[in-house]
């Protein structure tokens, strides 16, 4: 009788661990966990982080051009100013102040914007003396309680807040009022530059301070 020979212990063909291509064994039981170092798929980082550079730069742009629309550096609106006497006083912003000098639209908003006087001030007259030309020129007088140093250094503070550039500090007169004259120029979006002069004579016996604006626009030089 012939006896057959013992199963061969020969080592066979490898044994495909991986047949679905997910890195992990595919005969592990269920329950158990893959040996420690074994990689575990997932989705890989690379769109993520794409996703993140992508909002970031996002937010960065809409960021900028807000601060562009919004206009960057603005001075922000005055309620009082403190004078170097340590007065505080509050103002009357321009779109109330000078509405009895708004004339076909002018002067624009960014130059009637930036021009206020001391809250209180008693309105007397408007003079319209560019009626003649093609550019603007009004004269507004008014009267305060304050003295006639205060409203100097209150136009001096608020036009420097405003952006207007300080020209000329010295004698003036307009419209029959003489006596100290600060004078600041800006240029504004309609592509002009504008002169506001404020003309503060000297405080009466009453008590009271006459003032003058003389707002103007420079024309344009050929």
């Amino acid at each position: 009788m012939t006896v057959p020979p013992p199963p061969s212990t020969a080592p066979g063909p490898p044994i495909d661990a991986d047949r679905d291509g997910d890195d992990l064994p595919d005969d592990l039981p269920d329950g158990v966990a893959p040996a420690p170092g074994t990689r575990h798929p997932g989705p890989g980082r690379g769109p993520a982080l794409l996703v993140v550079a992508l909002a970031t730069a996002i937010v960065v742009v809409f960021g900028v051009a807000s601060v562009f629309a919004s206009g960057g550096n603005a001075p922000p609106a005055l309620r009082s100013v403190t004078l170097p006497g340590g007065t505080s006083v509050r103002l009357e912003p321009g779109t109330t102040a000078l509405r009895t000098a708004v004339v076909g639209g002018q002067p624009p908003s960014d130059i009637l914007g930036s021009i206020a006087v001391p809250a209180g001030s008693l309105h007397l007259f408007t003079a319209n003396e560019g009626r003649l030309t093609s550019h603007y020129d009004q004269t507004i007088t008014f009267t305060s309680r304050l003295s006639a140093s205060e409203v100097v250094s209150f136009f001096r503070t608020v036009l420097r807040h405003y952006g207007w550039r300080i020209a000329f500090t010295g004698p003036g007169n307009s419209q029959g009022i003489t006596g100290t004259e600060v004078l600041g120029e800006k240029a504004s979006a309609d592509g002009y530059y504008w002169e506001l002069g404020a003309i503060v004579s000297p405080t009466a016996p009453t008590g009271t301070t006459p003032f003058a604006l003389v707002l103007y626009e420079v024309p344009q030089s050929d």
